[in-house]
């Protein structure tokens, strides 16, 4: 198990990314260019690299932070349809590993993230058998209520905020916000 530090340096380190990422945002264009199967994905069925579509090429403005002991976060700012959102990827260097939940709560405040405020999460390959945990959440806390709760969606009360569509038709949030190419409604 690594110990997860996080100093003054670190903390610069961060707030770069953080400059950098949000001047840099992933477009809507972008994002459904990119064809993930995130919706099928979760923190307990990781997409694999296997899952990618033929010639999936990850996005080249995530801005990646080196912690202590071999933790990394990359995080993107993505312009989606409900607002901007933050995407942070987070990692360990061990094989076969995800921080768990502790290290991931730590490194998504140094990021300005809220745990209570995540939308979707998913387990993610992003190397053969390295993974990352990999978590949205709105860049202003004050609109994630009302994107769980538009159109008659509400929030599910799991370890994962998830949602239901009235329809019954289940998507992830991720989906709810439509920036992979969802059916419109």
């Amino acid at each position: 198990m690594s110990i997860l530090i996080i100093d003054e340096e670190a903390r610069s380190r961060i707030r770069e990314a953080l400059r950098i990422a949000r001047e840099n945002p992933l477009r809507l264009a972008e994002l459904k260019q990119l064809g993930l199967p995130t919706k099928e994905a979760d923190v307990n069925k990781p997409l694999r690299l296997e899952d990618r579509p033929p010639g999936f090429e990850r996005a080249h403005k995530s801005v990646a932070v080196i912690l202590q002991r071999g933790y990394e976060a990359c995080l993107t700012y993505e312009q989606q349809e409900v607002g901007m959102i933050k995407h942070i990827s987070i990692s360990s260097a061990t094989q076969g590993m995800v921080p768990n939940v502790h290290a991931a709560k730590m490194i998504m405040e140094e990021f300005g993230m809220d745990i209570m405020q995540m939308l979707h999460a998913w387990t993610e390959e992003y190397a053969p058998g390295l993974f990352a945990v990999n978590i949205l959440c709105m860049d202003d806390p004050d609109a994630t209520e009302k994107v769980l709760n538009q159109g008659g969606r509400h929030a599910e009360a799991s370890g994962i905020v998830g949602a239901e569509q009235s329809e019954g038709d289940h998507e992830s949030l991720a989906f709810i916000v439509k920036p992979y190419g969802s059916k419109p409604q």
